[in-house]
């Protein structure tokens, strides 16, 4: 997990040049505040309130099947709860502080980078990679919380070895194309292959060790509602007019 999270350091260092790597250290600066104010929080607090969880129900295992199931429908609900509490924060930075990163620039960076239009992208990019840093962020803090085994953790070991050998033959690829923004595209496909892992897992778990259509369509209903999303989606159509034209 270390290695992957200092990856595109690595990768910028030895690929990039300089101005790419003046333009990902502006855009990774401002836009992983975000991140580290808001996200970090909800994640340590989440692995710990699921780890007692657990802990929890696996005391109750051995006294009443009942109290159990009360707790796994318990756990169930914080999970949802969570996921959708962080799918949202990332949804208003992947639809409408993307469209407003160059003000953001000026602001913070002064005139000459809020006109940069690499850097601009460069942000914008980060904000997209907010949406599924959140997501990867909580579904992980799940696994680690509940994982009591070795072999649970061994598994998602293997998984993080697989994104990180798949970051390592397309980075370079997408750095030399696209720079920076590319090297953010990246990122955010290795977060939503660990993402499936972690959902994956969390369908099994809360599904008391079931993998069925039961599990998997009680995991939709911690993702926003259609109509949340449409939302956002018509707030984001707003906001880049308004960036655009006016």
């Amino acid at each position: 997990k270390h290695a992957l999270t200092e990856a595109d350091k690595i990768v910028l260092t030895a690929l990039a040049e300089s101005y790419d790597q003046g333009i990902y250290a502006i855009a990774s600066s401002y836009g992983g505040l975000a991140a580290r104010l808001l996200l970090q929080p909800i994640e340590e607090n989440a692995r710990l309130l699921f780890s007692r969880q657990a802990a929890l129900m696996e005391k109750d295992k051995r006294i009443d099947s009942k109290s159990t199931l009360k707790d796994l429908d318990e756990m169930r609900k914080t999970f949802s709860f969570l996921l959708r509490t962080v799918c949202l924060i990332g949804l208003l930075f992947a639809t409408i502080a993307v469209n407003y990163t160059s003000i953001l620039l000026r602001l913070l960076a002064g005139y000459r980078w809020g006109s940069n239009s690499n850097a601009i992208s460069a942000l914008s990019a980060f904000c997209v990679y907010t949406a599924f840093l959140s997501v990867n962020g909580i579904t992980e803090a799940f696994v680690y919380g509940v994982a009591r085994s070795g072999k649970d953790i061994g598994r998602l070991s293997i998984v993080h070895a697989g994104v990180g050998g798949l970051f390592a033959l397309t980075a370079p690829g997408f750095v030399g194309k696209h720079g920076a923004v590319g090297l953010v595209a990246t990122n955010c496909i290795c977060m939503v292959l660990r993402s499936l892992y972690s959902l994956y897992f969390a369908c099994g778990y809360l599904g008391n060790g079931k993998m069925n259509l039961n599990s998997i369509c009680r995991m939709f209903l911690g993702m926003p509602h259609p109509l949340v999303v449409t939302a956002f989606a018509i707030s984001f159509a707003i906001t880049r007019s308004s960036r655009d034209y006016f």
